[in-house]
């Protein structure tokens, strides 16, 4: 086969398995440091871990808030979230599928928040609770806006109020445009290949605040085997060994995929590996082919 079309095939299979592995390098560089927190303190970490259901769950969302048509994504831990809240650490997904994250992180809850554009400008909207403060003042609900405009590695907010009437109208009109939390197990993201996001159509707080889905609850609590140290030894194999995969790292927009572990350098590695092989295999064989020809010639030439 010519070079020039092995090299289109590497680079054909190797092109989708980049924006694969840089979005699973950036939610492996984002989880590190809180399981290393835990892991590195037993005794508060423990319990932390314990009933969060032995690890929690990765969150995330998809949101386009710079208006450039590719979502970003929003993700989060439920080691880190308290009740209803969670910190969101944002990353800007490229066309190519390489996250980055932004300079800072945002603290919001999973609902009340919607992109939005207005006179050209694209933003991220939070429609707080009415502030009681403000309430009693005026005898007139005050509900608290905030908004978030990216410019990347930027997040600059802004607050604002908005009457009960006005609040009404900067929500969606239509549910769908809301965006959707995804939620999957820590220990089943970093142990199953294969594994899904997952919608969450219901989602619980229980007794300690900690978030979890029904179907999840039971099987996660029995899961002890999966401690802190044995999911940082996961992360840390997990790992891609590209030098510059921290300025990749993340979340997680096109929905983010999961159970990918390969690495492009691997990729294009063993394709290439397997081109060279393929390419010094043919003359070796050639070779032997030669020498059986000029034994029999020999043989046939000492009959004669």
């Amino acid at each position: 086969m010519p070079r020039s079309r092995i090299a289109l095939w590497v680079a054909l299979f190797a092109w989708p398995s980049i924006g694969l592995a840089q979005q699973v390098s950036g939610i492996t560089d984002y989880l590190k440091p809180i399981v290393s927190k835990i892991a590195a303190d037993p005794n508060a970490g423990g319990w932390t871990w314990e009933t969060n259901g032995n690890g929690g769950y990765v969150l995330r969302l998809a949101m386009d808030v710079t208006g450039d048509g590719v979502p970003e994504q929003f993700v989060t831990s439920s080691l880190i979230a308290a009740k209803n809240v969670a910190e969101w650490t944002v990353f800007d997904v490229k066309h190519d599928g390489t996250m980055r994250p932004y300079g800072r992180s945002i603290r919001l809850p999973a609902d009340s928040v919607w992109p939005s554009a207005e006179a050209n400008l694209t933003s991220l909207v939070y429609l707080a609770a009415p502030e009681r403060e403000r309430e009693q003042a005026s005898e007139e609900k005050s509900y608290p806006v905030y908004r978030f405009v990216f410019t990347f590695p930027e997040i600059k907010k802004t607050l604002t109020y908005a009457s009960e009437s006005e609040a009404a109208k900067l929500r969606p009109s239509d549910p769908s445009q809301l965006p959707k939390l995804q939620a999957i197990l820590l220990a089943d993201y970093l142990t199953k290949p294969d594994v899904k996001w997952a919608d969450v159509i219901e989602w619980k707080l229980d007794a300690n605040g900690c978030f979890f889905r029904p179907e999840d609850k039971e099987r996660a609590a029995k899961n002890t085997a999966f401690t802190p140290q044995a999911a940082l030894s996961l992360l840390r194999a997990n790992q891609p060994s590209s030098p510059d995969s921290s300025e990749h790292a993340a979340p997680a927009s096109k929905p983010l995929p999961s159970g990918q572990r390969t690495t492009p350098e691997a990729t294009e590695q063993k394709l290439s590996t397997s081109i060279a092989v393929e390419e010094l295999a043919l003359p070796t064989w050639w070779l032997v082919i030669a020498a059986a020809l000029g034994l029999l010639w020999v043989l046939f030439k000492k009959r004669k």
